[in-house]
């Protein structure tokens, strides 16, 4: 008896056939990567989906006449290792890195307490550039993920987030221990990602 697999294989008929599917299917994987590289290049993604206009880097001068008293930064952590300042919502801080810990504290070396809802609204509003009106600033524990598959700040928790209603949603988020701002997030970034 014939194995009918064996003689169908050997059809030049099937071949072709098989062929041509597999080249179907070659030139639309071909023709989605073509486009999405044409999409990669024509959106501005910068200023629409990383939001780049919407925020001004926060800045802050240092008053005058100011010096770092090293006797004042606490000493139970071992030798400093590294010194940066910051801006936070409570204003200039400087981030103290030690050997094993990280820790922020005022200008004077004392620790720095966590931002009140109000300074995050106040710092937010500072830093916002787009043409929209401020909504509110919640504290989350968790960011919630959007589209049930985009998480925009990672595995980060304990954040400040404040919205703006604006033609984008504009979300800025904060650290909740420092007042830091951590990065803006808009529809347009949640659809891209």
């Amino acid at each position: 008896l014939k194995n009918p697999i064996k003689a169908t294989w050997k059809r030049p008929a099937t071949w072709f056939r098989w062929h041509r599917w597999l080249g179907y299917l070659i030139g639309l994987q071909l023709l989605a990567w073509i486009l999405g590289g044409l999409l990669f290049a024509i959106v501005p993604f910068q200023t629409l989906v990383k939001g780049k206009d919407l925020v001004s880097k926060p800045s802050l001068n240092f008053p005058d006449q100011w010096q770092i008293d090293p006797s004042k930064f606490p000493s139970e952590h071992g030798a400093l290792q590294g010194l940066q300042s910051i801006v936070s919502a409570q204003g200039l801080a400087l981030r103290l890195q030690f050997k094993n810990k990280s820790l922020v504290t005022d200008l004077h070396g004392a620790p720095l307490n966590a931002p009140t809802q109000e300074q995050i609204q106040t710092f937010a509003k500072q830093i916002y550039r787009g043409d929209g009106d401020f909504v509110a600033v919640q504290h989350l524990s968790s960011v919630p993920t959007q589209l049930a598959i985009v998480k925009e700040l990672g595995k980060r928790k304990n954040v400040w987030l404040a919205q703006f209603k604006d033609s984008q949603s504009t979300r800025l988020y904060f650290d909740a221990n420092t007042g830091e701002y951590i990065t803006v997030r808009t529809d347009a970034w949640v659809w891209y990602d």
